[in-house]
């Protein structure tokens, strides 16, 4: 008697393994974006939970990946001609940075380049992981439930700065604004009214833990990211508020009773966080304007500026070398203190010259080609249109916010850029 499996049981068999290993990649991948969202819990990106996933994830990933190819000639692992561009300039970026760290190995410039390339592998593995709309949403559910958990631990913090132990306030903040773009992100594809008003409440306990983070780079990410949206969904807002009049105006009346108690309850905290964002303002209206406001923190990122623009002028093809920033400030006018730039772009010309501007602002230009082009098509559905402009609203929010601060040696930018490029290679496939 043959005990040969026939060939269609054989390959249902094939289907339904590749599926279960399906599912176990992208939860895996979807712990360690819960666990690289936590982050902010430590002043040390580098140890954390994320860190020894990662490997375990790629290892399972890549023999899944190899399984497909394997068994399923019809599964081939294929990305597309922008997704490679963007990832090879992205890698060509961080490879020169660590080539460039001046001197090799050094404690400044060496950990951030190879967060950079860490990070890169990791929105490389991302996009390998997930092959439907399912899978991109799962792991962004992960995101979104490490988010919700900042936002009730920004809310023990008792000053602007979260005073909670150990807690990085910048990166805090980013990974709320981070959070509030997962949340949008999720709701437009939910289909349930029960889903829908769970992300509506954790987006806006996100909304109110980016406030209490104190952070002026989260306050011009969130600010960035609203105000993209409106620009990119305008027309269709105006529509909807005009249909629905009455709506919107209960809406208005709710939020403002809301927010006229919320700022009596913490009229003393607010005033506060009012006093921090005109800071932000004055600080483009010079030095005297700086020290008329008696800010030591915001001038002293002037100071950063005029050090950073020194450099760059004096060697600006190459840049002085990574992590040669903090000697340079403490033997130069006018800081004479070795500090860090406190910038990603201010880090970028002055350590790494146009070279290093060049090989980053090209894979830029590339997403935002990219982005563009698909809102031209005609093939593509409404709903991942809206997707994929909300991320790119999260993206330009990501760049704005490296104005105050090195994001890009967060994982979490790079989580981003992952998930921006992840939904272009999944509605590029739906539509061919």
């Amino acid at each position: 008697m043959s005990t040969d499996i026939p060939e269609n049981a054989g390959r249902a068999l094939d289907r339904r393994r590749t599926t279960l290993y399906q599912r176990i990649a992208v939860h895996g991948f979807g712990v360690v974006t819960l666990f690289a969202v936590l982050d902010f819990l430590s002043l040390n990106t580098a140890i954390s939970a994320s860190e020894g996933l990662m490997p375990v994830v790629a290892i399972f990933v890549t023999a899944h990946g190899l399984y497909r190819i394997a068994y399923n000639k019809q599964a081939q692992i294929v990305l597309r001609k922008p997704t490679v561009l963007i990832f090879g300039f992205l890698a060509l970026f961080g490879i020169y940075t660590l080539a460039r760290t001046d001197p090799l190995f050094n404690r400044y410039g060496f950990p951030i380049a190879v967060a950079y390339l860490k990070s890169l592998t990791m929105a490389i593995l991302l996009v390998l992981t997930v092959n439907d709309a399912r899978d991109l949403n799962t792991i962004a559910v992960y995101g979104v439930a490490g988010a919700t958990a900042g936002s009730l631990i920004s809310f023990t913090s008792q000053q602007t700065r979260a005073t909670v132990p150990g807690i990085n306030p910048n990166l805090m903040g980013f990974v709320l604004v981070l959070g509030i773009v997962l949340c949008v992100f999720v709701y437009v594809h939910s289909k349930t009214v029960i889903s829908q008003r769970l992300l509506k409440l954790f987006g806006a306990s996100m909304g109110v833990g980016v406030l209490l983070s104190g952070s002026r780079g989260a306050y011009l990410a969130l600010f960035t990211f609203v105000s993209m949206s409106v620009v990119f969904f305008w027309p269709r807002i105006r529509s909807i508020a005009t249909a629905n009049r009455g709506k919107v105006a209960y809406s208005v009346i709710i939020a403002s009773t809301f927010a006229a108690v919320g700022s009596y309850l913490m009229a003393e905290r607010i005033a506060v966080y009012i006093i921090r964002i005109r800071r932000l303002v004055i600080v483009f209206q010079g030095a005297d304007a700086l020290q008329k406001l008696d800010s030591a923190s915001l001038l002293t990122r002037y100071e950063l500026h005029q050090t950073g623009l020194q450099m760059f002028l004096r060697r600006p093809l190459f840049g002085y070398g990574f992590g040669a920033f903090r000697s340079y400030a403490g033997s130069h006018e006018p800081l004479l203190s070795p500090v860090g730039p406190h910038s990603f772009y201010l880090s970028t010309i002055s350590q790494l010259g146009l070279i290093g501007a060049a090989l980053f602002a090209v894979p830029v230009v590339l997403i935002f080609k990219l982005a563009f082009t698909r809102c031209h098509y005609d093939t593509v559905p409404q709903v991942e249109l809206h997707r994929l402009l909300i991320l790119l609203a999260g993206f330009v929010a990501l760049l704005v916010q490296g104005v105050a601060v090195d994001v890009f040696r967060w994982k979490q930018s790079w989580i981003l850029i992952g998930f921006l490029l992840a939904h272009y290679e999944i509605a590029t496939a739906s539509t061919e």
